[in-house]
């Protein structure tokens, strides 16, 4: 989304003026800003679209627009009432406010981007804002230029609740029925929410549950998904296949969240980026991105990050692994007191039975040593495998290190499931290999022949963030439609370990 957002479907903002005063003649004209968001994200040259650098030194999410409007071909832009002055005053947020110092590159856009919530911008040029989700719009005459090569500063209120806050908080309520509404999905997926949020008691609970339900190993990264989020292609993201990239992640929490009466919309800008050596921060157009932002009581709306891919830097706590808390405390508290046991006299053994006594216990720990050591034995086979594919799919490789890992992991799999290897080009080997496969392993296989062989004839520099998480889905698919014997064989006899047994 390198913010050429080239107009696919013009929204009007209705019939009256959206300004206050100083606008112009006519409504502005709005483009759908999910247009080019995959053709960013695709496109095999990486460009640069702003750098900044932030008071904090930190990494921050850069929003430029929010979708609200659920319909069944997908999240959509709803008519903005444009403002030109209260920005200040616009929103309650709760939160700390951060200055970012932006610096454009030669890139047209109608949307600015800044951390939310945006408080004060100073910025050449004329721009106004729309009060309900605090999308900064470019008016005038040649309203799309005023992004190229611009410098701006820009103060945001940015959320700080942390998981435990979030887990605690109650859905608030939302100003606009279109937060709450839920597409026409299929009820496998009314049911399928239910089942993710059994446990949680409460409104965020319920939302944590779903981010960390879209972030496990059930799901995998893929750009080869459909270019939608309609509710068809809903249906089979969380039902059928599980791939996607982040639209699809992001659209799935908004949808399971209205599902459970939590307001909900989706987010459109970039994630952090990447920090230079001066200390500022570098987003290029792979940095495009998509996240659902959830609306709680006393918090307001606050970003989650249900993308696998992504590790959420830049975004407040809900991505953190929530912390364990442990038992009560074995120290009394308060006024509570405990109280020692009596102490007793030892029995006195009777002669010749502490003897016996001794003798049993002795043959019984040998047993048990004798039993201990042949478990950890049988154990080792499978620790290794586990290191060896730890090595393979380590992080901080290169691309090229990475797809070679992954796809030797992939063989590896086929190998301890008693799998036939297809003996074919690796985008063809999910054909090859269909019928031994469940589906959901067929599509993980599919998406990861495919990173290889475009990493190896395209070029395809960033495919080694993909394959992590593709060979990762295919190890899951495969165990699960695996027998009980298969299961035991794989983990504590695994074939690949021994050379000749592929």
């Amino acid at each position: 989304m390198a913010l050429s957002l080239v107009l696919a479907l013009v929204i009007p903002l209705g019939e009256k003026h959206p300004w206050t005063q100083g606008g112009p003649d006519g409504p502005i004209q709005l483009t759908d800003p999910t247009v080019h968001l995959e053709e960013d994200l695709r496109r095999p040259k990486d460009t640069r679209v702003l750098t900044y650098v932030s008071d904090d030194g930190e990494p921050h999410y850069l929003r430029t627009v929010a979708l609200s409007d659920f319909s069944d071909d997908g999240l959509r832009l709803v008519p903005m009432q444009l403002n030109r002055f209260g920005l200040d005053r616009a929103s309650s947020q709760p939160g700390r406010e951060v200055t970012l110092d932006v610096t454009m590159g030669p890139i047209r856009s109608e949307y600015l981007p800044a951390a939310f919530t945006p408080r004060r911008i100073d910025a050449a040029g004329e721009w106004l804002f729309d009060p309900a989700t605090l999308t900064l719009v470019a008016s005038g005459a040649d309203r799309t230029a005023q992004t190229i090569n611009l410098d701006y500063s820009v103060t945001s209120v940015v959320p700080t609740a942390d998981r435990d806050e979030i887990a605690t908080a109650a859905a608030g309520a939302v100003d606009d029925p279109v937060y709450l509404t839920v597409p026409s999905l299929s009820p496998e997926v009314t049911a399928l929410t239910n089942e993710v949020v059994a446990g949680a008691t409460t409104a965020g609970g319920k939302a944590l549950a779903i981010q960390d339900f879209l972030r496990s190993d059930e799901f995998t990264y893929t750009l080869t998904a459909p270019t939608v989020a309609a509710n068809s292609v809903l249906d089979a993201f969380l039902l059928e296949d599980r791939s996607g990239y982040c639209i699809h992640f992001a659209a799935a929490m908004v949808a399971m969240a209205r599902m459970e009466g939590i307001g909900a919309r989706m987010a459109i800008g970039f994630t952090g980026g990447t920090q230079l050596e001066d200390g500022s921060f570098e987003v290029s157009s792979h940095d495009a991105h998509a996240w659902p932002e959830l609306y709680f009581d006393s918090l307001g709306w606050i970003p989650f990050e249900p993308t696998p891919a992504v590790d959420g830097a830049g975004m407040p706590d809900p991505t953190a692994t929530p912390t364990t808390t442990g038992g009560p405390s074995a120290s009394p508290t308060g006024s509570e007191t405990t109280t020692a046991p009596p102490t007793t006299a030892s029995p006195t053994p009777t002669p010749g039975t502490g003897g016996q006594g001794g003798g049993s216990a002795r043959i019984a720990l040998t047993i048990l040593a004798v039993l201990l050591g042949i478990a950890v034995l049988g154990c080792v086979p499978a620790v290794v495998r586990v290191a060896v594919r730890l090595r393979r799919l380590r992080p901080g490789q290169s691309a090229e290190a990475a797809i070679d890992g992954a796809w030797t992991e992939a063989g590896a799999l086929f190998a301890d499931y008693a799998l036939a290897w297809p003996s074919v080009s690796p985008g063809r080997a999910a054909a090859a290999a269909v019928t031994q496969l469940p589906p959901q392993g067929a599509a993980a296989f599919a998406a990861l022949g495919s990173t290889l062989e475009r990493s190896r004839f395209a070029r395809d520099g960033d495919a080694g963030t993909q394959v992590t998480a593709q060979v990762t889905a295919l190890r899951h698919a495969i165990d699960r439609a695996a027998t009980p014997a298969q299961r035991l064989r794989a983990r504590f006899l695994p074939r690949s370990l021994w050379p000749g047994r592929r």
